[in-house]
């Protein structure tokens, strides 16, 4: 299944107020503005090197991209202010991402969820409890996991990558491997963010791959947050999910009929 977060003012062009942040330090970090009034900002860090001498210790950006440990990797993240979310998607057949873009108006899309092509599949007994609804304000909904309010254990069979484990539709054994990851955040002042961890070579199935454990990529949100809202408490969390990992992550910000790929 998809999903989109819309925006509730349209913006009156693309990017209307440009990127912001010290020009010289956007090869490492950026931030664009996708719609008026601040209602979509997209954070873009990147540890490619250089980073390390050219950016101030003191500054923020620089405890983030720290945190991202791997070279090569691209660290994104999209908070929306105030946005509606709403799971759209076929039943049967596949969804494809060329479906549900440039539809008008102004919205992220992603992906989320796991799937099968060529038909419905239950969620996997072994990991039920691992995983949790992602409700959109029209009651539409998407199964996704696991949630990472709580860091997650690990270290139980089920998060050992088996053949045995990976061959389970819905199997969530790439917790623990080093992977790409999309996750998604909700908070009490419904403003919803979306995180997402890409990064070259980022192997699954024991190879020693630039991506990184879905704890990693929790500690690395919650570092983001305490680094860029000084009044964060992790209690204003109100849903904390990963949606997707690796090569199936898809998401563009749409505007209008033009659409913007950011992962």
């Amino acid at each position: 299944m998809r999903t989109k977060i819309t925006t509730e003012k349209r913006a009156s062009g693309r990017n209307s107020r440009g990127n912001r942040g010290n020009a010289k330090h956007q090869k490492w970090y950026k931030e664009t503005p996708l719609a008026q009034m601040q209602k979509a900002t997209w954070r873009r860090y990147n540890s490619v090197s250089g980073w390390r001498c050219k950016i101030p210790q003191q500054n923020k950006e620089y405890k983030i991209l720290s945190g991202m440990k791997k070279k090569t990797s691209k660290f994104d993240v999209i908070e929306i202010k105030n946005g509606h979310l709403k799971v759209v998607g076929n039943r049967a057949g596949g969804s494809l991402p060329k479906e549900f873009v440039r539809q008008g108006g102004n919205y992220l899309f992603i992906n989320g969820g796991f799937f099968t092509m060529d038909r419905t599949v239950p969620i996997p007994q072994e990991y039920a409890r691992y995983y949790e609804r992602v409700v959109g304000e029209d009651h539409t909904f998407v199964w996704a996991g696991p949630p990472l309010k709580r860091p997650v254990n690990l270290m139980e069979a089920k998060f050992k990558w088996t053949n045995q484990n990976a061959r389970i539709r819905g199997s969530l054994a790439h917790a623990n491997q080093p992977n790409e990851y999309l996750v998604l955040v909700k908070t009490s002042n419904g403003n919803k963010y979306i995180f997402v961890y890409t990064a070259e070579n980022a192997r699954i199935g024991g190879g020693k791959g630039k991506g990184q454990s879905v704890n990693e990529m929790r500690e690395l949100i919650i570092l983001w947050f305490k680094q860029s809202h000084k009044t964060f408490r992790v209690s204003s969390i109100t849903q904390f999910v990963n949606m997707d990992g690796g090569g199936n992550i898809y998401v563009s910000w749409n505007h209008g009929a033009e659409e913007t790929m950011i992962a």
